[in-house]
């Protein structure tokens, strides 16, 4: 399947890329998420939040071109973002959740707020495509030898809002966490069997296939 080759290819060079760049290495991963997200249809109303949907509704009523005007926005709005939060949420299933490779409860991604880390996340590349300001190493910090998969405190870069962006976004090893499991999720629901427990209806605990070794630095070598 075309999108799984493509996601997984953008997976594999992240793996590759995180020793020397993991700022790019980053990027790999979202694009990853990107791809994946581009195989799923989804109706446009379901793309949109609710201030985008009240903005929407305001031009709609106020002349009378206002509905088809609305439904032109509608058509290129927000999409991109929101079809990317959509397709991860919804692979996203409660063992993801259950128990993270990160020792600490504090340095764990959690349900309640994965979506607005995950669009932290998608806001981080465009922040950084258009201040061309460094994060890799923020994204690649480890607290005592832990996998931390959420930023400790806020970071410095010398730009308040991308610092805020930086701060609510993953870390590389719980972007690489989301990415990872989402591919298995994928793959496992298009009729390649991995593990029961990656079904929709799963139970909340951690397959033991997913149960992976926090990722490290010297985990990654460069293939030639």
């Amino acid at each position: 399947m075309t999108f799984l080759q493509t996601a997984g290819r953008f997976y594999l060079q992240a793996l590759q890329n995180f020793e020397e760049r993991p700022d790019v290495a980053y990027l790999n991963l979202i694009t990853a998420g990107e791809v994946l997200s581009n195989y799923y249809s989804y109706d446009k109303d379901e793309l949109l939040d609710e201030q985008a949907k009240k903005i929407l509704h305001k031009i709609a009523t106020a002349s009378d071109n206002g509905p088809e005007l609305a439904k032109q926005i509608k058509g290129r709005l927000f999409q991109v973002k929101r079809r990317f939060l959509r397709t991860l949420e919804n692979l996203l299933t409660d063992p993801f959740f259950a128990e993270s490779e990160a020792k600490q409860d504090f340095l764990r991604l959690k349900k309640e707020d994965i979506q607005d880390r995950l669009s932290a996340a998608y806001d981080l590349r465009s922040q950084h495509v258009h201040s061309g300001l460094p994060f890799g190493k923020w994204i690649s910090r480890m607290l005592v030898g832990d996998a931390c998969e959420v930023q400790v405190g806020t970071p410095v870069v010398g730009d308040k809002s991308f610092e805020k962006v930086l701060a609510r976004a993953p870390t590389y090893f719980g972007l690489e966490r989301v990415i990872r499991y989402c591919l298995l999720r994928f793959i496992h629901t298009h009729g390649v069997l991995i593990d029961s427990r990656l079904t929709d209806d799963a139970e909340p605990i951690n397959p033991p296939a997913l149960r992976m070794k926090p990722r490290k630095a010297g985990d990654f070598k460069r293939q030639t």
